[in-house]
């Protein structure tokens, strides 16, 4: 009994590790798609409003 006592134990312990590294793993994909978000927003601005025709060149 000891012995199963522990096996749930490490097994409970094994869920709250992986747990605590999917919260971690969707705040950095959410961060992640914000950044790319915002990049791609200030990259469509940029080519919007260039003056000339180096945006084309891309």
């Amino acid at each position: 009994m000891e012995q199963l006592e522990e096996l749930v134990s490490c097994a409970t312990q094994r869920v709250k590790r992986a747990r605590e590294r999917l919260e971690r793993a969707e705040t950095e994909m959410t961060d992640a798609v914000a950044a790319l978000n915002a990049a791609t927003a200030d990259r469509a601005d940029w080519i919007a409003n260039c003056p000339n025709d180096e945006p084309l060149m891309l």
